[in-house]
């Protein structure tokens, strides 16, 4: 008979997943090039001839290159001499990604004074990405006090200049209602139009609020459409989201093969929830061969990164001994873990071990209060046990 520990991780849908997505925005700079690769040779000797010609806009598409080692090895401190020159030059792009260079360190040692310096003076000049960037560090206090109110200005700026960060970061802005009134209608409209422009995290974000029903009408299918769009741009938290779909049958055809797929490039991509997720369908064999042992390894590996359900999870293998050697201690252990950082679930499973005595002293009473617990937090089963 399978016990109640390994039923809970292999039936249920963890809620974590889908609300670890929310990130890989507002700290990530802008860049705003648009070079062409196709024959590489032959188009850095192009952009190296016209910028000994005196063409700034050579250097700046030159410094691009190295700072992406995009037909070149990458090379940061040429990219910043040639991104300064440019910038000298009058080419307001190449400020801006010179102020990339200062924000991060790389190439030049970094300095975010100098970085806000060169952003204001890209966006002074109309460059919508400096604007984005300068909103960026307003935002979050890097090289000037944090000013929510003039973050949203800069970034309508940028949305309005063309920046698809800035209409992205401006949405989370007014659906966080941080220096702004808080606009959940106003958020997917930055979010749609962001999205339209290529930017994989406005999609996601879009794909939640469509998902939940907030500030537009209900789709899970519509969901589903962004998710796709915004994990083909990149972003790996929408392909878990994505995943979540899949397995759950909503908005997509059920397709367990297709959700473990999915969560295994998110695991790949070093996201934890998506190693959790993985681990989920190994232990119940959805979508893929069995395998205890390998859903011992990635439940560990979510566990010691941060995520609750996966020392939650964990501890349901130490409990049966599959996967790993049988451990009740262990498996108590890692429940109260999950339970004091906030798991139903977690709570749940050491409410039901003090109750019989599985890795710890029995405790009926005891056991009552972290099921009361669950309980209030809306996990049936426990309510059940209480009754």
């Amino acid at each position: 008979m399978v016990s109640r520990a390994v039923l809970i991780i292999v039936l249920a849908l963890l809620t974590a997943a889908c609300s670890s997505a929310r990130g890989g925005r507002a700290g990530s700079s802008e860049t705003a090039h648009g070079v062409v690769t196709d024959e590489p040779d032959a188009i850095v000797l192009e952009y190296q001839a016209a910028c000994e010609r005196g063409d700034m806009g050579g250097c700046y598409n030159l410094g691009v290159l190295y700072d992406h080692g995009d037909g070149v090895s990458q090379d940061y401190e040429r990219a910043a001499v040639l991104y300064r020159q440019a910038c000298e030059g009058g080419n307001n792009e190449g400020c801006s990604d010179l102020g990339v260079l200062f924000e991060h360190g790389n190439g030049v040692e970094e300095d975010h004074d100098q970085a806000v310096q060169l952003y204001q003076q890209a966006c002074e000049a109309g460059s919508a990405g400096g604007c984005a960037n300068l909103g960026v560090m307003y935002e979050n206090g890097r090289g000037v006090s944090p000013d929510h109110g003039r973050a949203a200005d800069l970034y309508q700026r940028g949305c309005e200049g063309g920046s698809n960060m800035a209409c992205f970061n401006l949405g989370e802005l007014y659906e966080r209602g941080r220096g702004v009134s808080t606009d959940r209608s106003r958020a997917v409209g930055l979010y749609e139009q962001a999205c339209e422009g290529g930017n994989g995290g406005a999609c996601n974000n879009l794909a939640l609020m469509v998902e939940d029903g907030r500030g537009i009408e209900r789709d899970d299918a519509r969901a589903a459409e962004l998710f796709e769009a915004a994990c083909r741009h990149g972003t790996i938290s929408a392909c878990n989201n994505l995943g979540l779909l899949y397995e759950d049958g909503r908005g997509v055809e059920n397709n367990d093969g297709r959700a473990a797929e999915l969560y295994q490039r998110v695991c790949d991509g070093g996201e934890i929830a998506g190693c959790n997720n993985f681990g989920r369908m190994l232990a119940a064999g959805r979508g893929v061969e069995r395998d205890f042992d390998r859903a011992a390894e990635l439940f560990q590996r979510a566990c010691s990164e941060g995520s609750i359900e996966a020392c939650n999870n964990l501890g349901a293998l130490y409990e049966n001994g599959t996967g790993v050697p049988q451990d009740p201690q262990r498996a108590a252990g890692l429940y109260r873990r999950a339970c004091d950082e906030g798991s139903t679930r977690g709570c749940y499973n050491l409410g039901m071990a003090f109750t019989h005595g599985h890795g710890v002293v029995r405790n009926p009473s005891r056991g009552r209060s972290y099921l009361r617990r669950a309980c209030d937090d809306g996990y049936e089963e426990a309510c059940a046990e209480l009754r």
